[in-house]
């Protein structure tokens, strides 16, 4: 109880039944009062604010919600981004801004090289310059969630001059990590001719801390109930934490990849056999066009396919096919070697 208006009757008044009831009633308005009041100091901000708060902010940046499909956090998140978008910009601040609506190192952005104007014989000095300023803005990525997709369509458009085209371009990026381990395990020859009897020793036995061991005894042993022996515990003489795999290796599997990718199906029904295929080092390089033929309004998953039409690889995006355009992904799949200390 914030209020506690008994508190502040005369002391005549405490054993007078109609005050305490209106004091009671009293304290009842005021606590209302107090609670509306609380709510309405932390709507006045977005990240205290309820949902009819954060309702008050969409309608002053002319938001419209969809709470079905829409979480609170995101809607809370949207806001912020948009008091954000407030002149003036510079492409620093663009890749920060995309650094915490994409995610770092999930999205390429640059700025487009303008093309060379001087000719030899046909340039007159101070007609025209060199070469033509950077007018075009592209950006490589491709996200999971719908609802930042045209967040960053909003947020880009928003900022950017009105002189600069914005080109968005799918992105598909994804890895492959190769580790090593080499283990040995000493061992000793138990057979010596007319020495050995079957079943009583094996021919060798391992010498490791945790030797193998054998279940198989002659006349004892029942096929199928155990296994004849397991595996010894093996010494690693090489960890996986160094590295070992050299530079040609992993440009061969690089190459390999390649080879075996040889479809592209976009959403489990739309197959893409004409592929571009490069290997540029350790990156393997896809690249494949959909164009509205395609029949598909929004690409939700991309599988890559080898010539039997198992599925190698396996990504869940989201980018919407343009009506009138075609629409070139690019792939990449990185190999490398990591330390493997599991």
């Amino acid at each position: 109880m914030r209020s506690n208006l008994r508190s502040l009757y005369p002391a005549i008044y405490n054993d007078v039944r109609e005050t305490g009831i209106l004091a009671d009633a009293g304290d009842v308005q005021f606590n209302q009062w107090f609670m509306e009041m609380d709510d309405a100091r932390r709507n006045q901000f977005v990240l205290t604010a309820d949902v009819r708060g954060i309702e008050l902010f969409e309608r002053i940046y002319e938001i419209k919600a969809d709470p079905a499909t829409e979480g609170l956090e995101f809607r809370r998140d949207r806001i912020l981004n948009r008091m954000q978008m407030r002149i003036p910009f510079t492409f620093r601040f663009l890749l920060r801004r995309l650094d915490e609506l994409i995610g770092k190192d999930k999205y390429r952005a640059w700025l487009g090289k303008g093309q060379w104007n001087y000719k030899l014989g046909s340039w007159a000095l101070g007609r025209e310059p060199f070469r033509a300023p950077e007018y075009t803005l592209f950006i490589e990525t491709v996200t999971e969630n719908i609802n930042w997709y045209h967040e960053v369509q909003i947020f880009v458009n928003r900022i950017k001059p009105a002189n600069i085209v914005y080109i968005l371009s799918p992105l598909v990026a994804g890895g492959m990590e190769i580790s090593e381990t080499i283990s040995t395990t000493p061992r000793k020859w138990n057979y010596r001719l007319g020495k050995w009897k079957l079943g009583n020793k094996p021919y060798l036995s391992d010498m490791a801390d945790t030797p193998a061991e054998w279940n198989y005894k002659l006349g004892r042993f029942r096929l199928g109930q155990n296994p004849f022996g397991t595996e010894p515990v093996m010494e690693v003489i090489k960890l996986p934490e160094t590295s070992s795999i050299t530079s040609l290796f992993l440009n061969l599997h690089a190459r390999y990849t390649a080879a075996e990718i040889v479809a592209v199906r976009l959403n489990q029904v739309y197959t893409i056999n004409e592929i571009d295929k490069r290997v540029n080092g350790h990156m393997t390089d896809l690249r494949y066009s959909v164009t509205p033929a395609s029949g598909l309004r929004n690409i939700t998953q991309i599988e890559l396919l080898n010539e039997n039409g198992d599925v190698l690889d396996c990504a869940g995006v989201f980018v919407p096919v343009p009506a009138a355009d075609q629409l070139t992904f690019k792939h990449f799949i990185s190999h490398r070697e990591v330390a493997n200390n599991g």
